[in-house]
Order: C-alpha cells, then sequence, then structure tokens
C-alpha cells in the first residue's frame, strides 16, 4: 500500500519517488516488470491536497494478432485533488477526479489510484513490434492429400446441383 502521512507535512510543494513491486499494488506480477517507478507531486493546503502521479514501467503483454509474448514500456499519469466537503456542497455529480478530505484524516492512500493509472496506461490493441509485418495463416493442419476430391457423402448433392443447373 503506498500512504502518504498527511500530518507530519506543511504547506506547500512535496516529492516523492518509489520504487514499487506489483505484489505492493496488488496487481498481476506476470504482467508488470520487477520494477514500477513512481513520482508522486503533492501541493499540500490544510484544507486541500492537490496530487500528481506518474508511474513507469514495463509490461509484459500478448500480441493481439500473433499471440507472441512481448515487452512494452508503460507509462501513466493522473491529477487527482483531495479537498473538505465544502467543495461537494455546490456539485450535482460525483467527481472521480475530486475525492472527500475529512478534517480528521492524518494519511490518504494513493494505492488504488496508482493501480487504476497503471493499468489504464496498458494499450487496448496490443500489437508487438514487427507483427503487423507478419503473414497471418489462414490454414491449419496437413493438407488433405486429395484436396479436390469431394466427400462421397456430397456426391448426391453435387449430382443434384448439376442435374438443376442443366434443367435451367
Amino acid at each position: 500500500m503506498v500512504k502518504i502521512d498527511l500530518k507530519a507535512l506543511k504547506a506547500g510543494i512535496h516529492e516523492y519517488d518509489w520504487v514499487l513491486t506489483a505484489e505492493t499494488l496488488e496487481i498481476d506480477p506476470e504482467m508488470f516488470g520487477e520494477e514500477i517507478e513512481l513520482y508522486v507531486r503533492l501541493d499540500y493546503h490544510a484544507s486541500r491536497v492537490l496530487v500528481n502521479i506518474q508511474v513507469d514501467t514495463v509490461a509484459r503483454l500478448v500480441c493481439d494478432r500473433t499471440l507472441a509474448g512481448y515487452e512494452q514500456p508503460v507509462q501513466g499519469e493522473y491529477n487527482l485533488l483531495f479537498s473538505g466537503p465544502e467543495m461537494f456542497e455546490g456539485m450535482e455529480e460525483e467527481e472521480e477526479d475530486i475525492q472527500l478530505l475529512a478534517t480528521d484524516v492524518e494519511e490518504i492512500d494513493l494505492t488504488d489510484f496508482i493501480r487504476d493509472t497503471l493499468l489504464l496506461s496498458l494499450p487496448q490493441r496490443r500489437i508487438a513490434p514487427g507483427a503487423e509485418d507478419e503473414e497471418i495463416p489462414l490454414r491449419f493442419g496437413e493438407p488433405d492429400a486429395a484436396e479436390g476430391r469431394i466427400d462421397p457423402r456430397w456426391e448426391a448433392l453435387r449430382a443434384l446441383k448439376d442435374g438443376s443447373s442443366d434443367n435451367a
């Protein structure tokens, strides 16, 4: 879990650099590299905290085109505001980018936001480098020795077809 202790902070800008693991963020360790680099910038004031999250890692993906595994650098960024209840008074809808900061809160947990930032940074269409140039096989298995020969069970239908085309 990634938590920041607010009671120890003074008003102003605070910057943090961490190296995390997939287990810390509770995500698939097979998909993400050994290290997930995290940079967090806080603009802290008594009634609000503006948070900028930047993540950088290498993801192990499976190509949608060839089903081959490959690695791809992944970077993501997310901005988030923690604010007191006064900001929520005039809002009609909930905003995902604005979170409630109660007056008695001593720390904020950024784990879910970091995980979401990382997962949303993955490409939707996963194509390995060079996969667009590869030819995709359209036939699988061994070729039939008698490729031109029709299954004898269909011969009666073929005879009907050939016979009906003569009558037309």
